[in-house]
């Protein structure tokens, strides 16, 4: 019996190829970090432009590890009940006076500068930077979260396919 031997040339280049494609977080963390940059940029513009600091409160995405990447806005109403994120995405319900009282409604960036428990102040006109009522209706959400998630998904399925190409070919 012979021994037989085999060379294969540029054997060495696809398993160093192979080895690249196998450590799928590594390979894919810059394409996640940018996801996550323009998945700010998406959820800032579907935030609104009259909220304010609700839209500026979007973080910076942070990293947690490979691959791994978070973006918050913790602001919440004076209160420190609700998520205002949530309110605009989701919508709210019917919301009615307590009994004795009416529900301040602004109407006007001076009304809504009002805080939470203070008198009106006298310089506002009724009807024009606020009105008291009973009750106040029920608000739709948008639904700018998801519609973000689904942009930055599809733009991330993207440029993992050009990554997966780019790392082939080499």
């Amino acid at each position: 019996m012979s021994a037989f031997s085999y060379s294969i040339t540029g054997m060495d280049k696809v398993l160093a190829k192979i080895k690249t494609l196998s450590d799928a977080p590594k390979l894919f963390d810059r394409d996640f970090q940018r996801a996550a940059q323009r998945g700010v940029r998406y959820l800032v513009e579907g935030t609104g432009k009259r909220t304010g600091n609700t839209r500026r409160g979007w973080t910076t995405p942070r990293k947690l590890g490979l691959s791994d990447y978070q973006v918050a806005n913790s602001l919440r109403t004076a209160d420190k009940r609700w998520s205002i994120v949530r309110i605009l995405d989701e919508g709210r319900r019917e919301v009615t006076a307590k009994s004795g009282k009416k529900l301040y409604i602004p109407l006007s960036t001076r009304g809504m500068a009002k805080r939470l428990g203070q008198p009106i102040p006298k310089g506002f006109i009724h009807g024009e930077d606020y009105v008291l009522a009973n009750k106040s209706k029920r608000v739709e959400g948008t639904k700018f979260i998801k519609k973000s998630n689904d942009r930055v998904g599809k733009e991330l399925s993207k440029d993992m396919s050009d990554t997966i190409q780019r790392t082939a070919n080499g």
